[in-house]
């Protein structure tokens, strides 16, 4: 009778065991996943080279990294990076990842792109983008991967029109920048650099008047933060009547706000174009950089929406 009992222990403990490992083949990626990248970099004489960060999922079995990527023509190598944390597994080499999950590490991989390259800087300035790159990795393994857009383009030096005078962001995925207007201008436009994010991107323009008793609505940037954004009285970008003018010494203030459920990378300025007063055009950044943190079901979604291939 034990002896039966002691048989039908053995038999659980191996069905379970089984059962696990065939689920834990399940969970494992046919080759790494690239995640979405929106980023706007600028090259000019005084920058020699531009770097990229790129992010991907991995197996934690197989944590594969990169060799090099081919961008539209361009050869890039990794450089040193030390951000994120280092697993060290017995003989093998170390293992850089920036978030660790069940089954998967999330990578990052950081390359330069050089300034002087007859690609990025082009005779005609035109921007050089992609959205594909051709990655490479250290065990002889290939990917055609989808990055979202990465957009490169000279920086050509204008006046400022605008000097900000206080900014700050938040772990909420929320933004604001304070700017006051040195000269007189009238602002045409106020627009984020890729069309594909328009409704994940949240725009609120806030304006003091100077010389006026009247005030359109202009909270302070810490202010701006801790309020609720359904609460902070300031029109959205939408309900914003272009153009509009800006006297000398006029605050303006942008409130954005990013989505958090979204799993992309962004990296880019908020545009504001418009003319001086002596009919000259300019356009004006506020610098955007903003990350998610990942969890299990941003992974699947990932997935899910990336193509990764489960075995």
């Amino acid at each position: 009778m034990r002896e039966r009992f002691l048989w039908a222990g053995i038999t659980v403990i191996i069905m379970s065991w089984f059962g696990n490992y065939l689920y834990f083949q399940s969970q494992q990626l046919d080759e790494p996943i690239f995640l979405d990248h929106y980023y706007q970099m600028y090259h000019s004489e005084a920058v020699q080279e531009i770097p990229l960060t790129f992010y991907y999922l991995a197996n934690k079995q197989n944590p594969m990294e990169v060799n090099y990527i081919e961008m539209n023509g361009i050869e890039a190598y990794p450089v040193s990076n030390n951000v994120g944390f280092t697993m060290f597994n017995n003989n093998q080499p170390q293992i850089n990842y920036r978030q660790e999950f069940t089954h998967h590490y999330l990578m990052e991989v950081t390359v330069t792109i050089r300034n002087d390259m007859d690609k990025v800087v082009n005779e005609n300035d035109e921007a050089w983008s992609f959205n594909t790159m051709d990655v490479y990795f250290s065990n002889g393994e290939h990917i055609n991967a989808n990055i979202g857009e990465v957009v490169i383009q000279s920086h050509h030096n204008q006046p400022l029109v605008l000097d900000t005078r206080s900014g700050g962001s938040s772990n909420q995925h929320r933004s604001a920048v304070s700017m006051v207007a040195n000269q007189p201008i009238r602002i045409q436009d106020i627009s984020v650099p890729f069309d594909r994010l328009t409704d994940d991107v949240s725009i609120k323009v806030g304006l003091n008047e100077a010389n006026s008793n009247k005030m359109i609505s202009s909270p302070g940037v810490n202010q701006a933060l801790d309020l609720p954004w359904e609460e902070l009285q300031a029109p959205t970008v939408e309900a914003i009547m272009f153009p509009f003018d800006l006297a000398k010494n006029d605050f303006m203030g942008l409130y954005m706000q990013f989505d958090s459920n979204r799993t992309s990378y962004y990296q880019f300025d908020i545009q504001i174009s418009g003319t001086r007063d002596d009919g000259q055009p300019f356009v004006s950044g506020v610098p955007i950089n903003d990350q998610p943190y990942l969890d299990e079901n941003d992974l699947d979604a990932i997935i899910e929406t990336k193509g990764g291939n489960m075995r």
